[in-house]
Parts: C-alpha cells; structure tokens; sequence
C-alpha cells in the first residue's frame, strides 16, 4: 500500500506544480496563447516519464520529419542512450530518431492530443487530422 499512497502523493505534487508554473506563467500578463506553456508541460510530462518503466522523456518543438511539426515528442530512455554511444548521433541525435513513445499537439485552452506509436490519427481531440499516412 505505500506505493500507492507514494504514487498518489508524486502525482498530486506533479499536478500542483504544473497548475503553480502555469499560473506563475500567465501572471506575467506577457504569455502568448500556447507556446509560453510548452516548458510546464514538458517538465510535466518529463517527471511523469520518470515513473515509467522504460523511462520517458518529453521533448519539446521537433524538428519536421514530413508530417508537419508536432509540438512535442516522448522519447524512452533508450534513444538517450542511444546518443552517448553514436558518435553520428551527438551531432543531431532527433533527425536520425522518431519519438518512440508518441508525439503531442497542443492546443491553447481547449486540448491536448497524443498521437501513440502505430496510430495514425490523433487521439482524444474529435478531429480527423491524419499524421502519417
């Protein structure tokens, strides 16, 4: 039962936190829609990631693979370590991988979506925007 009650309590400091840098963020008053709130998530997602067996990390404006520009991508652990070992992949390790564990798209406000591994339309947004074809 302490696990659970661990899991809980990191669950509920993680939101906490998010909802503090949100709100420290938009106290600013010079925050734009969307964008400005890309590092509270991704550190979010980054410390949820940190639970999960493999470990995932969120990164945060990817580079244009052909498919558009996805807001964010969840790495496993693996792909970072992947990177101490290639030497051609210290250059630009994010051209030469795809997010293993799913790429975002952010909307300001209203949604989130997550697009999972071997899906090839956005989940949980209503929307009929295909990713991959």
């Amino acid at each position: 039962m302490p696990d659970r009650m661990g899991a809980a309590f990191m669950s509920e400091n993680l939101t906490e936190r998010y909802l503090t840098d949100m709100g420290e963020i938009r106290g600013t008053r010079a925050n734009v829609p969307e964008t400005s709130f890309y590092p509270a998530l991704e550190r979010l997602l980054s410390d949820i990631g940190k639970s999960l067996s493999p470990k995932v990390r969120c990164v945060i404006n990817l580079a244009n693979r052909g498919a558009g520009l996805p807001d964010g991508g969840l790495f496993s652990a693996d792909q970072f370590r992947r990177i101490a070992r290639d030497p051609a992949a210290k250059q630009n390790p994010f051209l030469v991988q795809n997010p293993t564990r799913g790429v975002i798209e952010v909307s300001p406000r209203t949604r989130m979506s997550v697009m999972w591994p071997g899906q090839n339309r956005w989940s949980d947004t209503g929307s009929d925007t295909e990713w991959f074809s």
